[in-house]
């Protein structure tokens, strides 16, 4: 595979149609990760961001040989969209249909949750997994005819309104629901923890991972810290809403900002083993019970404005657990997540390798436009990149 052929199997999914991103992202980085072979000694990748995008492509290029730099100057697990996320971890799109790459997306990611919840449980931290069912309530008969037509019984078991009341502890205006198998909740931050010292944990000799806190306003300048003790092959911008900042990177790809908050309940008030999906969400999550969330364009800060998620998310949770009512929420969080601009098979995360016509030589790379899917796409997309990455410099 040659670096030509690389250029083009990069996707850039804002303005590209279905045939397209089939030819250029399935079939070609999906061949590329069928076909590697490990890094050349010495080959050191520099990851801007330590969020699900990038420390799921810096385990897989450790994985595959390469010394890593990581650049984030949060702490793992503290900074970002990324630590803050829900954590619904399940193939389905919201009408029931499987997701663009779903599949492959939630193997991928529950292959890392492993690999994270062996890391924890050998440092003595216990899982990263908060819990292990999501059901999606129907709350029409529009919904749940959608549902029952479709062909899916490897994904969906169906249930009775009765059994649902059941499993909330109490009456709903629910006609049905459905349980997603297999689907997961995992704790965000704890799961990014745990996949960072599962990443630690292949510090052997060969290869190396380093966490630099720092700021990376202008990625290119990595570049030029090339020396003879530090020298990057490649950069991974997998900054987050960061990226929107660094001019002459995202330009051309059809990025934008969305904030969304999420409200956090005291589990001793509300009871709930089951996390619950209809659009919003509630996820129990130990002493909390976290209900998200807001979806805001025109303001796309991470303070938190509990006012507005209240007036926007309670009454919408309330319908989800009616017992919710009239219990006030502990705390507000908020994130701003990057977005992908809409396509007929949905919003594509994208992987794009940005060429600069003064440093054409230079492969740096941007990892964007996860969304709210993050946890789904991050592992499996992280991995094709990884392996791209990997074969190009190897040539």
């Amino acid at each position: 595979m040659n670096f030509k052929y690389l250029k083009k199997a990069a996707i850039s999914v804002s303005y590209q149609n279905h045939q397209y991103l089939k030819n250029r992202h399935s079939q070609h980085l999906e061949a590329g990760a069928l076909n590697t072979v490990p890094a050349e000694k010495g080959m050191h990748v520099a990851v801007v961001g330590a969020g699900f995008a990038g420390l799921g492509t810096a385990y897989h290029l450790l994985n595959l040989g390469a010394n890593v730099t990581i650049f984030d100057p949060c702490s793992v697990g503290t900074g970002g969209a990324s630590a803050v996320a829900a954590g619904l971890l399940h193939p389905l799109s919201p009408r029931g249909k499987l997701s663009w790459k779903g599949v492959d997306g939630f193997q991928a990611t529950l292959e890392l949750v492993k690999q994270a919840d062996l890391a924890l449980e050998q440092a003595g931290l216990g899982s990263c997994i908060a819990c292990r069912s999501i059901i999606r309530p129907f709350f029409n008969q529009q919904h749940q005819d959608m549902f029952s037509h479709l062909k899916l019984p490897q994904w969906v078991i169906p249930m009775s309104a009765e059994t649902f009341f059941n499993k909330i502890g109490g009456p709903s205006s629910a006609v049905g629901a459905c349980q997603i198998r297999g689907a997961l909740a995992v704790d965000s931050p704890r799961y990014l923890q745990g996949l960072w010292m599962s990443c630690l944990q292949q510090n052997t000799s060969g290869r190396s991972v380093t966490w630099v806190h720092q700021h990376i306003p202008d990625p290119w300048q990595l570049f030029e810290m090339n020396s003879k003790t530090v020298h990057f092959d490649a950069v991974v911008v997998a900054a987050g809403a960061g990226v929107m900042n660094m001019e002459g990177l995202t330009e051309n790809l059809g990025l934008k900002l969305v904030r969304g908050q999420t409200l956090h309940y005291d589990a001793k008030q509300v009871a709930l083993s089951d996390s619950l999906l209809c659009g919003e969400y509630l996820m129990p999550k130990g002493n909390v019970l976290i209900g998200g969330a807001t979806s805001e364009y025109a303001r796309v800060d991470s303070q938190p404005d509990i006012q507005f998620a209240v007036s926007e998310l309670s009454s919408k949770l309330e319908e989800l657990l009616p017992t919710l009512k009239g219990v006030s929420p502990l705390l507000c969080q908020a994130g701003v997540r990057v977005i992908s601009r809409r396509t007929n098979i949905g919003k594509i995360p994208v992987t794009q390798q940005i060429v600069n016509h003064n440093t054409a030589e230079k492969m740096l790379w941007v990892f964007s436009g996860l969304g709210a899917r993050g946890l789904l796409y991050h592992a499996l997309l992280g991995k094709y990149l990884a392996t791209t990455i990997v074969n190009a410099l190897n040539k």
